[in-house]
């Protein structure tokens, strides 16, 4: 029977000495903890609003940005075509109808897109839109100011939209400058159908309610996604214009009478507006959805929560006042006879106080096998002597049962590593040491030891782990075999990059042929032809067979770098592989005016792949000779510097140097100083050098410009001697 509760514990003076009842006590903590979580979820709810809205605002600026760079990378084939019929060999001997046949050869590619040649005074010559025999209008005066551009700053400039004077539809142009003898000569421009970049915007299949457009300086649409025709060559929506060349998010812009919330982008290539516009209530409905539903659970939980604390609360009193009675009889310890409660933890606390000292020894028990059945090994040690050992410690050194007390745990450890662990061991405090564990039968395993201070049948002893980390090491090593294979892998996704960096560097051995070519033809039309003449000849065709040659190497070597990581590297002399890679890019300079200074010694030998770091140097020079274009004082010096370990080249121009924004990203991908550059250059220059595990870097000028430096290791005589 259960003892009944001292008579004393209902006095009057006694509750009072005690303060708050239970159920007082109860009430309250219900109260206490229904305001924070009123809190709570009304934070919660604002917190959902504000994720749900900042993450539709990410969906349109996204929008807005991939869009953009879409059409940029479209009008960049327009640009890069229209550049290069701008080289043509009919144009340089301005013979249109063999230009005509290039331009049809490039055509193809480009879709909706045909091309024209114009003089500096706007008549057209060449229009591939027509057969060749009909008379052509002049260019429209709206194309005539970005021609004037091109033939100001030499670069390709793009046009609004027009009506095409031949076509009769709206259209945009890119115009590329032609000068002959430093004068202009002709205008190639590309024109382009904007449907094209209609479609180009439907193709990403925006959501309902959505709208992309495209609309150029003056303020016209270029193309929509919704509309195209009706809008296409208008001026922008009032609502939409003095957000126009302006980056970010508007929402408060109406747009032909509904309210849109906007995304803008800016091209740096042409000026234009790329904008993603939603509408507002579609925009804003899974927010005040989102809002809505998460008010509504976290009110219901709120009060759900209240209802069932405040019954719980009620139902027990009761049980704790016989818990309390229970905890009496077990600190005077008399026997507990307990009536079952009805609540199930506090009738297993009310049994577990009356089978206590029962349930010790089974809790140890229990601790005991658990220690037994784990992997590690446990021991406990008085100083270095094994008091007790765990079944996976017999399993891991391989010994019988009662075989490792008394002895050391120093014999499970390997020699060459025994004194250092104990030491670490006893002077630290739960930390794990990497070492080498010996089994019984000698044979050692990599291994983690730890431990720390216990008591122990009244003593103080230490408990050591150890582990055995055999799986471990050869997952490692499995993982490390795993990852070369992805590192190869992800050689394969720079294929594309491959390809630009290929152009990029084969545009000056592929330019240097035509032009020896051109070069040639000029020679053979003079009459008569001499030994001189032929002699001549003969040389120009060598330099275009070399440069050629040089092409298909670049193709090669560059395919088999990105193909396997390596190079096929040869002993070379420094000085030759310097002034070879020289010999183009500096009479490009002579042409244009640029004086020589060269100072290439001896200066050893390297290992390295001829090409790649011939790549690197006509580079760096032809990079040299660009920044110096608009330059007054023209001056490029190349110098070879030797070095103990290392030769350094040093490529250094007058131009107008390199600013603080673009020095600290000027060798990663994509970054270029120059208007119409790619930005892959110097990024491969990188690569290449590092590759040969030399280092590339630039300087300011000590008068002006910028110097671009970089090293290689040099081998010594034994081994240039072998030609490794």
């Amino acid at each position: 029977m259960a003892s009944a509760p001292d008579a004393t514990m209902t006095k009057p003076s006694e509750r009072a000495r005690r303060g708050l009842s239970i159920s007082q006590r109860l009430s309250l903590i219900v109260l206490v903890v229904a305001v924070p979580m009123l809190m709570l979820v009304t934070g919660i709810v604002w917190r959902l609003g504000e994720r749900e809205r900042d993450a539709h605002s990410d969906a349109v600026n996204y929008a807005a940005r991939n869009l953009l760079g879409a059409v940029d990378a479209q009008l960049g084939k327009y640009v890069a075509v229209a550049q290069l019929l701008a080289m043509s060999s009919g144009l340089e001997r301005r013979n249109p109808g063999e230009f005509r046949a290039d331009a049809l050869r490039a055509m193809p590619g480009l879709p909706g897109a045909w091309v024209v040649l114009a003089d500096v005074d706007g008549r057209q010559l060449v229009n591939t839109y027509v057969s060749g025999d009909e008379t052509l209008p002049p260019i429209p005066p709206e194309a005539l100011a970005p021609q004037r551009r091109a033939f100001e700053t030499r670069q390709a400039q793009v046009v609004d939209v027009s009506i095409g004077p031949v076509a009769k539809i709206p259209v945009i142009a890119v115009a590329a400058p032609v000068f002959r003898n430093g004068s202009p000569a002709y205008s190639v421009f590309i024109a382009v159908d904007v449907a094209v970049f209609r479609d180009l915007l439907n193709a990403q299949r925006m959501p309902p309610g959505w709208l992309a457009a495209i609309v150029d300086g003056d303020g016209r649409f270029i193309a929509r996604s919704l509309d195209h025709d009706r809008w296409v060559g208008k001026p922008v929506s009032p609502g939409w214009r003095p957000t126009m060349k302006q980056e970010g998010l508007f929402d408060t812009v109406s747009l032909e009478g509904e309210r849109y919330i906007t995304a803008n982008a800016v091209s740096p290539l042409t000026g234009w507006t790329l904008g993603v516009a939603a509408k507002k209530d579609v925009f804003e409905e899974p927010v005040r959805l989102t809002l809505i539903i998460a008010a509504l659970f976290g009110l219901a939980v709120t009060a759900l929560s209240i209802i069932l604390a405040a019954h719980l609360a009620r139902r027990i009193t009761r049980p704790i006042a016989a818990m309390e009675t229970g905890a009496r009889a077990l600190r005077h310890r008399r026997q507990l006879d307990y009536v079952p409660t009805g609540v199930r933890e506090i009738d297993h606390a009310l049994e577990a106080f009356d089978i206590a000292a029962k349930d010790l020894r089974a809790s140890e028990e229990r601790y005991e096998r658990l220690a037994d059945a784990t992997r590690e090994g446990v021991l406990i040690c008085d100083g270095e002597r094994i008091v007790e050992a765990n079944a996976g410690f017999l399993r891991m050194t391989g010994c019988e049962p009662g075989a490792v007390e008394h002895k050391c745990l120093g014999e499970f450890l390997a020699a060459e590593v025994r004194t250092e662990a104990l030491q670490r061991l006893a002077s630290s405090e739960g930390e794990t040491i990497e070492t080498l564990a010996r089994r019984s039968d000698g044979t050692v395993f990599p291994a983690e030891l730890s431990g720390g201070a216990v008591t122990y049948n009244g003593r103080h002893m230490r408990v050591a782990l150890l582990r055995d980390l055999t799986t471990e090491k050869r997952a490692e090593e499995d993982r490390r075999a795993l990852q070369h294979e992805l590192m190869r892998a992800s050689r394969l996704s720079e294929i594309g990059r491959m390809a630009a960096a290929l152009a990029h560097e084969l545009n000056q051995p592929l330019t240097a042929v035509v032009s020896y070519i051109g070069g040639c033809r000029r020679l053979l039309r003079a009459e008569p032809v001499d030994a001189g003449v032929a002699q001549r000849l003969r040389d120009v065709m060598d330099l275009a067979n070399a440069q050629a040659l040089r092409a298909g190497e670049v193709i090669r070597r560059t395919r088999e770098f990105f193909g396997t990581g390596q190079t096929r590297r040869t002993v070379e002399d420094a000085a030759t592989v310097i002034r070879e890679a020289s010999t183009l890019a500096i009479a490009a300079a002579k042409h244009n005016g640029i004086a020589i200074r060269a100072d290439i010694g001896a200066a050893g030998h390297i290992l390295v792949d001829k090409v790649q770091i011939q790549q690197v140097i006509v580079n760096l020079v032809r990079n040299g000779i660009e920044a110096m274009e608009d330059s007054p004082r023209k001056e490029l010096a190349i110098t070879l510097v030797a070095r103990p370990d290392t030769i350094v080249l040093r490529v250094s121009d007058t131009g107008a140097g390199i600013s603080e924004e673009m020095s600290g990203r000027l060798f990663k991908p994509f970054s270029s100083t120059k208007s119409q550059g790619m930005g892959i250059g110097l990024s491969v220059c990188r690569e290449i050098v590092e590759a040969h595990e030399g280092r590339i870097w630039t300087e300011p000028g000590e008068g002006g410009g910028a110097v671009f430096c970089f090293s290689l290791p040099v081998v010594n005589e034994e081994t240039a001697g072998h030609g490794l």
